[in-house]
């Protein structure tokens, strides 16, 4: 019994990234991710690097709601030649006609295998078609006065295959194609007033409140001293979150989308100490578009990027009544900014505009109290108590039985499982700061697990 395998588009890698609009979400500014897709069986996960049997599918992602949305095969081969900018496709998406159905996504116009079926059944139709009158019918049909009529509704048969299978849907992208270029032309020769840009009119989706510290993101999440760990796990931007490696630190560190201020791509790094969020930064991405590298890397985009955040700060926290509207023409590439931090305290903590020359990051950072600062004492008040006589064993068991310290001791239990202890060792002090006898008696503790 022959048994057919279903094959659904499953995504591999993100081909590019861009900021609009999102119509899906009451048109609020978000970061895309535009998506390669290859076929394979519901539940396969193909690797980055899968090469699909045909040519990728394409898909886009909102921060917003991170929810995927198929490109139809005219949009994805207007943007794969160049002639839609990526910007433009969130919202001809929303509205593109006529409407997308299943066929639309199939694909069809650079389909070699289908592009030899219908060649095939072109010259299968223009056989029958002849036969009659090459007096080779016989060798098909009887020879009889019905020869011509079976022909003809051979070779009509035969032709409504053709138009079912492919004639059809490239009708229908031809159509689409014609749309999406009328419509975009429409956006383009707009009157200027009604297009939208970037300028000094645009309103600023931005704010961090003076009385009590909480910010407002552009894409509508907002950070203020009371949220807890599980609220920004349950929140919608969780979903495009990515924690990062805390350096064997007992808090967790998010970073995400934020969304966009004149023009520019805006993450959001927020620390958590158990439930309490310790202080939150930001930073604007003023490199073009692409990884983000080591050869990428400019000291006079780092000043661009410091001398953005002072003015964005500037308007939002010094002007007795900041405006709605925020625009910058020009930015500075001096980088003797990077050596001027720039500091607005408050009651309910401070924000700092900084450049950090170890790490190479420019970012701004809400603190809220001195909670950063006590998390740091309270875990050298804990290693110091530790340390104390009688305490350490105490000490050593509660880092084994710690889940905030298990992800940066797991290079030291690899190399112990690979019988490097000394290296296990070094590594078990690096990622807690503990002695050289609290680090062998970790690692002696483990042994007697194994």
């Amino acid at each position: 019994m022959a048994v057919t395998q279903i094959y659904y588009p499953c995504r591999v890698k993100t081909e590019t990234s861009f900021t609009a609009d999102d119509p899906w979400n009451q048109n609020r500014r978000a970061t895309f991710a535009l998506d390669n897709y290859v076929l394979a069986p519901r539940g396969a996960h193909p690797l980055p690097d899968a090469r699909p049997a045909v040519y990728y599918l394409r898909g886009i992602r909102s921060s917003l709601d991170n929810v995927e949305r198929m490109l139809p095969e005219s949009m994805s081969e207007l943007w794969c030649a160049k002639r839609i900018p990526p910007e433009s496709l969130p919202s001809l998406l929303k509205e593109m006609q006529p409407t997308p159905k299943g066929s639309d996504y199939e694909q069809l116009l650079r389909n070699k295998n289908l592009l030899a079926f219908v060649w095939i059944a072109w010259i299968f139709t223009a056989l029958f078609c002849t036969m009659p009158f090459l007096n080779l019918n016989a060798l098909v049909f009887e020879a009889t006065a019905n020869s011509l009529p079976i022909a003809l509704v051979v070779a009509s048969v035969c032709l409504l295959i053709l138009y079912a299978a492919f004639y059809r849907g490239r009708w229908r992208r031809a159509s689409q194609t014609k749309w999406v270029l009328a419509r975009l032309e429409a956006v383009e020769s707009a009157p200027l007033e009604n297009t939208i840009t970037m300028t000094k009119d645009t309103p600023l989706k931005f704010d961090i409140d003076r009385q009590d510290g909480t910010i407002r993101l552009p894409n509508g999440f907002a950070i203020g001293a009371a949220l807890t760990k599980d609220a920004f796990q349950a929140s919608a931007v969780f979903a495009a979150a990515r924690r990062l490696d805390s350096s064997g630190m007992p808090w967790t560190e998010y970073r995400f989308p934020a969304g966009d201020i004149d023009g520019k791509n805006i993450s959001a790094t927020v620390t958590f100490s158990s439930q309490l969020v310790l202080s939150v930064n930001l930073t604007a991405d003023l490199y073009p578009p692409g990884p983000k590298s080591w050869d990428t890397y400019s000291d006079k985009t780092e000043a661009a990027t410091k001398d953005f955040h002072d003015r964005l700060l500037q308007h939002v926290l010094t002007d007795p009544i900041a405006s709605q509207q925020f625009h910058l023409e020009h930015l500075s590439e001096d980088e003797a900014v990077l050596g001027r931090p720039l500091n607005w305290p408050f009651p309910w903590g401070s924000v700092d505009s900084t450049h950090d020359p170890r790490g190479c990051e420019t970012y701004i950072t809400v603190s809220y109290g001195n909670r950063y600062a006590e998390a740091v004492k309270a875990l050298q008040a804990a290693n110091a108590q530790a340390k104390s006589s009688g305490a350490r064993s105490r000490f050593v068991q509660s880092v084994a039985n710690d889940s905030d310290f298990a992800a940066a001791l797991e290079p030291a239990k690899q190399a112990l499982a690979h019988g490097n202890k000394i290296d296990a060792i070094r590594l078990a002090r690096q990622a807690t700061a503990m002695s050289l006898g609290e680090a062998q008696e970790l690692i002696a503790l483990w042994e007697k697990k194994t």
